[in-house]
């Protein structure tokens, strides 16, 4: 793994290039460690099992992940929002958009460090995602591209769970035909949110809820 500084970058594939755009002081773009598989704090992490599924090369999701091919995303600048994920390329329907990395804790480990957060920081911006019922990816410190995918009441994407290597992990995975040009959007839910932590929702679909 290695440091980043984002102020932006385009990602095609696994290749990273600086985009020349400044920072303004934007949260989002804080200097956080850049990681492609998930970090695990709690524990260490699982060894495959005998029976599990042997590794090939089809369009299984669970080898999508693995072999950590997704889809072409950039990153941009977005009026209200902040920072937007969106589609540098055509992705088809059912396609492995990007897989959710970062530090693999225990929900209560996850509840302390947001706590702290909330206290040293002052910070609304939330990165966990439930992985199983007992831990959490938090990818405020160490993450990936994923981090970024904003939240919306009609979502073009959705997140799956998928075995991988003795270990489960999050998939974002496009529910439609998404364009180049489009912007990567989730269904964050609010297992994690704090109720003076919610924010208004920008999404702008027309089942909007107003908060998220």
């Amino acid at each position: 793994m290695r440091q980043l500084k984002l102020d932006a970058f385009l990602v095609h594939g696994n290749d990273i290039r600086q985009v020349p755009v400044h920072r303004e002081n934007n949260p989002a773009f804080a200097e956080y460690e850049e990681a492609s598989q998930n970090v695990y704090v709690s524990r260490a992490r699982k060894d495959p099992l005998k029976d599990d599924i042997p590794y090939c090369r089809t369009k299984c999701g669970n080898q999508r992940i693995q072999d950590g091919v997704h889809a072409d995303l950039i990153l941009v600048k977005s009026t209200g929002k902040g920072v937007s994920l969106v589609a540098d390329a055509p992705i088809n329907e059912d396609d492995l958009v990007i897989q959710y990395v970062g530090e693999v804790l225990s929900r209560n480990t996850y509840r302390e460090r947001e706590q702290r957060v909330m206290v040293e920081l002052n910070s609304r911006h939330t990165y966990g995602m439930e992985v199983t019922s007992r831990e959490v990816i938090d990818a405020r410190r160490i993450g990936g591209l994923a981090r970024f995918a904003n939240r919306s009441c009609c979502p073009n994407c959705t997140i799956e769970r998928w075995e991988v290597a003795g270990e489960t992990c999050c998939g974002i995975f496009a529910k439609q035909a998404i364009s180049r040009g489009d912007e990567i959007t989730i269904n964050y839910g609010n297992e994690f949110v704090q109720p003076d932590r919610r924010k208004r929702c920008l999404c702008a679909a027309d089942s909007c809820k107003g908060f998220m």
